[in-house]
């Protein structure tokens, strides 16, 4: 493979890595658990203010997601792949969300049916119904929270001819994303998809601008450098906004040129899938178990944001590691054949 191919394919698996790390630090924000709000003062204060500057970076990982997925779907589709790719899909997301899914469930539907753990629990999960009904419905409308974004991902796949056939061509596919930015950004009607501007824009990139992403210069590299720094002395505060969004994925891409071309990325980062998948069963015990040993002081509440990710990820990499050695495939068909 050459080394240009190779470059692109160690961004995204960085990208991919840090943006898995803000998904579970956005589930780890704690200020309403902790009783701590815009109001508070002192040392409160405080970790209000840091949980919310580092939320709002957090906030981009699941658009950048979608960038991604849309980029890399239609990097290389044509319509006379549409069944290679359907193929595809269905062993890389749609077994494993079945079956994650189908984890959740069981996983609450034992909790809920203990009387202790039953209150240590999200109040959302109280809603499963322990029947083969209830099983049906976690596999769509009720799957577990974590699971939305490989929901909508499947249903982009599944239009993916649709999408082809709006995107094709470079001025209208142009027109239609512009259009719906704008239909956003006023708020004229809410388009139920959260990440569909993310992902059109990901799939324009990939069928107009082949070859760009092997594109180096220092000066793109200096200039991306200097946006990120900028978002980060603003607070993150505008990445809350669709353009300024794409800027700044557009900047992390050519920041990331500071490091050398060649250099692999340590073999963990690889597990992002996995680890966004499984984070929340271990994140939820870890926590439950350090605020009830703790109590949920802001000391307390700033070490768990701050700790709980990193834990939470070590924990996840060390399961990866025994689970590849000792069962492979159960490994593989788990994360969509990325063992």
């Amino acid at each position: 493979m050459e080394l240009n191919e190779l470059s692109v394919r160690h961004k995204i698996t960085r990208i991919s890595f840090f943006c898995c790390m803000l998904v579970i630090w956005v589930h780890t924000y704690n200020l309403d658990v902790c009783g701590i709000t815009d109001t508070s003062s002192g040392f409160s204060r405080v970790v209000y203010l840091l949980e919310n500057l580092w939320g709002n970076l957090a906030g981009t990982a699941v658009p950048f997601f979608f960038f991604l997925s849309g980029y890399l779907f239609y990097r290389t589709f044509h319509m006379d792949k549409l069944r290679e790719k359907y193929i595809s899909r269905i062993h890389s997301i749609l077994i494993p969300y079945l079956l994650w899914c189908t984890v959740y469930f069981l996983f609450f539907a034992v909790l809920v049916s203990i009387p202790y753990t039953r209150n240590q629990i999200d109040p959302a999960a109280l809603n499963i119904t322990v029947s083969f009904y209830g099983w049906l419905r976690s596999l769509w409308p009720d799957e577990y929270y974590t699971l939305w974004f490989l929901k909508e991902l499947l249903l982009y796949i599944l239009f993916c001819p649709l999408i082809w056939y709006v995107l094709k061509n470079r001025y209208t596919g142009g027109i239609v994303i512009v259009v719906l930015m704008f239909i956003d950004l006023a708020g004229v009607y809410p388009i139920p998809l959260d990440g569909i501007h993310y992902y059109l824009s990901g799939a324009y990139l990939a069928i107009h601008m082949k070859g760009y992403e092997y594109y180096r210069n220092p000066v793109l590299t200096w200039l991306g450098c200097l946006y990120i720094l900028s978002m980060a002395v603003t607070g993150f505060r505008e990445l809350d906004q669709l353009p300024v969004r794409l800027f700044f994925f557009f900047s992390v891409w050519f920041a990331l040129d500071l490091l050398p071309a060649g250099r692999i990325p340590p073999w963990w980062m690889s597990l992002t899938f996995f680890i966004y998948v499984a984070h929340d069963l271990v994140l939820e015990c870890l926590e439950k178990l350090f605020f009830l040993a703790f109590g949920t002081g802001p000391v307390c509440a700033l070490a768990d944001y701050v700790f709980m990710p990193v834990i939470t990820v070590f924990l996840l990499v060390c399961i990866a590691w025994a689970a590849k050695k000792k069962i492979p495939r159960i490994f593989m068909i788990l994360t969509g054949m990325r063992g």
